[in-house]
């Protein structure tokens, strides 16, 4: 018998990636895993030698092509037996991520910027996830035959256990998109943020960091952003309002406060704005004291500690010259008669040596001293204080007890004073404006003397007349020196006594 053998047809085996998917899972993960590693490492090495040798986006785009041919060189040079399909996909998504990097800088260095138009960084950075995907899932299907849209689409439950997972990052996600196109805020202006004041330094996809007055680094997420009350303070400019409250004693007048108050604002040398008018209100009656709001203007947000410093420390001392009590919240119980009496023969007392040690006056008897002491002014001042500015009038003269004041007679002119020295004889004597810019240098105490205290001390010390003559015309001649690099139609021209003298008399209304 003969037996006949049936052959079976032969099957053709497919060797392309999708056909061995259900077959040989172990090689696709294999091969996703070197891509995966190889694109990461090289990214690593880029990133770390990009810092060191300091590459510019263009550099390094230009280094991630060289390398991928390179690497399609070495691949066809050598034969390599390793599955083609891997290291194709390598080299293509090497050569891909330097491509894109090299059109990006291009666009960005050359169209945007020419044009000078801004791109937020999170809409920049979407754009290129979003490339950068397409291609590198477009490289996985046509090179590997590796299919992930499958995957993405069959599994909803999974989906929404990612969705519901990422619940609040998708959120920050959104509101980082917002506020890239909203721009409520830009890098380097101040906010105020869930009653947190700081500096933007960084606006990300999911959060924004600001720099605090504490120098410390605080990161909002953008979600949380969104939802609360957001207060620009450069926008639409950076000049603000500086509020400032104070409560002064109820002995005290408005009027008496607010010309104190409008006096320190105007001798501020910080970033106030000048020419805008600032504002003082009377805003409530305390059980223990009158409260006021003052109003600043300033140009710079920066700085708003500063000026609030350097204004209440003025503040306290302008107070404490015009008698302006500011009330502590309890119940004060006086007993000052006594005290006040031994307070004012201390101060007197300070006065009369403080007079006696001026050159001017050690001619004088000891009961006229004793009366230009009475006719006279000790006032406390506390430093970086305008006593007064270049070219100001005024008819008094001062005598430092304690301290030091600077003078400035120019830019680069200025003398610096202290302990038992005076200043301002011109003004007093002759009534010529202030030819210098007096500042408190370090905190002081200073006589004042001013022309009605004089007048009749003049008139009977005719002796006293010709001695100031003397010391006025010296110092004159002293001060020339320091007036060397002024304009000339700055410099004071040099006067006799005598002529220093028919000034004084005639400024005094002193007949001859």
């Amino acid at each position: 018998m003969q037996i006949q053998h049936c052959m079976k047809p032969k099957i053709r085996v497919e060797t392309r990636w999708y056909y061995m998917m259900e077959y040989d899972i172990s090689k696709i993960l294999i091969s996703f895993s070197i891509i995966i590693i190889g694109f990461v490492l090289i990214l690593g090495l880029n990133k770390l030698f990009s810092k060191k040798l300091k590459l510019t986006e263009i550099s390094r785009a230009i280094i991630f092509l060289v390398i991928s041919l390179l690497f399609k060189i070495i691949v066809i040079l050598n034969n390599f037996q390793l599955n083609i399909n891997i290291i194709n996909s390598f080299i293509i998504l090497l050569f891909s991520y330097g491509a894109i990097k090299l059109v990006d800088c291009s666009i960005k260095n050359v169209y945007l910027k020419k044009s000078n138009i801004e791109i937020p960084k999170l809409i920049h950075d979407i754009i290129l996830m979003l490339i950068y995907s397409t291609i590198f899932f477009i490289v996985l299907k046509k090179n590997m035959g590796i299919d992930l849209t499958a995957i993405a689409t069959t599994s909803a439950v999974l989906s929404m256990v990612i969705g519901l997972a990422l619940q609040e990052t998708l959120g920050n996600f959104i509101a980082g998109i917002s506020i890239h196109i909203e721009k409520p805020f830009k890098l380097g202006d101040w906010v105020l943020v869930d009653e947190i004041e700081g500096k933007v330094v960084g606006i990300n996809w999911r959060t924004t960091k600001l720099l605090t007055f504490d120098n410390s680094f605080l990161i909002i997420p953008n979600g949380k952003i969104i939802k609360d009350s957001i207060l620009n303070f450069n926008y639409p400019t950076s000049n603000n309002i500086l509020r400032i409250y104070v409560g002064v004693s109820y002995e005290v007048s408005p009027d008496k406060v607010k010309k104190a108050i409008y006096e320190v604002i105007s001798k501020m040398s910080r970033n106030n704005l000048k020419k805008m008018v600032p504002e003082v209100y009377l805003i409530k009656y305390n059980d223990f004291s009158i409260d006021y709001e003052i109003r600043i203007w300033i140009d710079e947000y920066v700085q708003k500690k500063r000026i609030e410093d350097e204004f209440l420390s003025n503040l306290w001392y302008s107070f404490k010259r015009e008698d302006i009590k500011i009330p502590f919240p309890i119940r004060e119980v006086y007993h000052h008669k006594e005290t006040d009496v031994n307070e004012e023969e201390d101060i007197n007392k300070r006065k009369i040596s403080l007079i006696k040690k001026i050159e001017f006056f050690k001619e004088l008897t000891e009961e006229v001293i004793e009366e230009l002491a009475f006719n006279s002014k000790l006032k406390k001042y506390g430093s970086k204080e305008v006593l007064f500015e270049k070219g100001d009038k005024g008819d008094s003269i001062f005598l430092i007890e304690t301290g030091k004041i600077r003078l400035e007679i120019n830019e680069n002119e200025k003398i610096i004073i202290g302990k038992w020295e005076f200043f301002g004889e011109m003004a007093l004597f002759t009534g010529k404006s202030r030819t210098a810019k007096a500042v408190i240098e370090e905190e002081a105490e200073v006589l004042i003397l001013d022309k009605k205290g004089f007048s009749e001390i003049l008139l009977k010390n005719d002796k006293m007349l010709q001695k100031i003559g003397e010391i006025v015309a010296k110092r004159e001649k002293e001060n020339e020196k320091f007036k060397k690099n002024v304009k000339e139609d700055e410099i004071m021209v040099k006067e006799s006594e005598t002529k220093i003298i028919q000034k004084i008399k005639k400024f005094f209304g002193i007949l001859n």
